[in-house]
């Protein structure tokens, strides 16, 4: 029995994000029992983070050249399964809809891998992007990424696929950090943002509760962990501190990667994303693996990945005095702190790592190849 062919067309970092981190890892994924001959095709327009996005004239010759070379690919045996991982906005929703466009009638099955949020796109977009998904099979994060879009592709066509993580920390490691946390539960609350510094991951609406929280007396220490992608936002970032009066308390250090970014997760007593914008959060996730609370705002797959009184608290996206609440309410309870994190880390093993992840996946693709099913 001849390999079934599969196409890959994802984005891989660089740069490094999430999204690009887990496509690869669908790239990477043994798919075993099935035998499978993989193709790549991958969208890269450019290696920095500060660029995506953003339409640039060479973006234009890159995307002819991979709609060239997906003209080639059509040229050889059809394959079995196309995945995409399609952009649903901005100039890059034209070249994706170009290219499937292309790929329509050269794969058995398509499946669209949705990484980010769906927007609500003026008409035109929509009508593009509904016209681009037809006969395709669909994997969104979570049923709450579904709501709204209902008349962009029917439910029985939809694989609700949340991410799965590497197991980066032992069981020992976890309860090595939890004692730690304990016997240090009388000194300032250590709190931590890791993620790019951006205004839509709810950079300032944190700041803007730090400041609620230092005047009401709460004794906390802040690391900011991630890259800026625009100056003018470091600027106003550093502003924004010393105008508060915070310098004391909230230390910024650049993007990090492998074990320093886990010696942060460590040290940390309360992890804190409060994103305005979110499709999955996979920050969240590393979180829970290291056995830390979250404290998160109610945007994207959030609200199914954490479990708000058993593993963190939710709060409105953008409500600083919610926020500030919150954090709070954690500080002064280090028991329940600890029972929040070791509940979080059973989650993650249970629903989150790349083994269930890759069974989910695997899962998917036998029920579609045998019976034109995904579910």
């Amino acid at each position: 029995m001849r390999p079934l062919r599969f196409l890959y067309l994802l984005h891989l970092p660089p740069p490094f994000h999430g999204a690009a981190l887990t496509e690869k890892r669908l790239w990477e994924m043994d798919l075993s029992p099935l035998t499978v001959e993989k193709v790549l095709l991958e969208i890269r327009m450019t290696d920095r983070m500060e660029e995506l996005r953003r339409f640039r004239f060479h973006k234009v010759r890159l995307a002819l050249g991979l709609l060239f070379r997906l003209l080639r690919f059509s040229k050889e045996e059809p394959f079995d399964v196309a995945l995409f991982a399609f952009t649903s906005r901005g100039w890059a929703l034209l070249r994706d809809a170009l290219l499937m466009r292309v790929l329509k009638g050269r794969s058995r099955h398509i499946i669209v891998y949705f990484s980010d949020r769906i927007p609500f796109s003026p008409g035109w977009a929509r009508r593009l992007l509904r016209g681009s998904m037809n006969g395709c099979w669909i994997i969104l994060h979570t049923p709450l990424l579904y709501k709204g879009h209902e008349e962009l592709f029917p439910r029985e066509r939809v694989f609700f696929l949340p991410n799965g993580l590497p197991v980066d920390v032992d069981d020992r490691s976890a309860a090595e950090w939890l004692a730690r946390r304990r016997v240090r539960s009388g000194g300032p609350i250590r709190l931590l943002f890791l993620s790019h510094m951006v205004r839509s991951k709810g950079l300032f609406t944190l700041i803007e509760a730090l400041s609620l929280l230092s005047a009401e007396g709460v004794d906390f220490l802040v690391t900011f962990v991630g890259a800026f992608q625009k100056e003018g936002d470091r600027l106003h970032f550093l502003k924004e501190i010393e105008g508060r009066g915070l310098s004391g308390k909230v230390s910024w250090c650049g993007s990090v990667l492998g074990d320093e970014k886990w010696r942060y997760y460590a040290e940390a007593d309360i992890f804190v994303f409060p994103t305005q914008m979110e499709a999955f959060g996979n920050v969240a996730v590393e979180a829970m693996e290291a056995a830390l609370p979250v404290v998160a705002s109610r945007e994207g797959s959030l609200p199914e990945i954490i479990q708000e009184g058993e593993t963190g608290l939710l709060v409105a996206a953008g409500d600083s005095r919610e926020l500030a609440d919150a954090i709070a309410e954690l500080s002064g309870d280090p028991e329940r702190r600890a029972e929040f994190g070791r509940r979080g880390r059973e989650r993650f093993l249970r629903l989150y790592t790349q083994r269930t992840y890759r069974e989910r996946v695997v899962t998917f693709l036998e029920r579609l190849l045998v019976g034109g099913k995904g579910e």
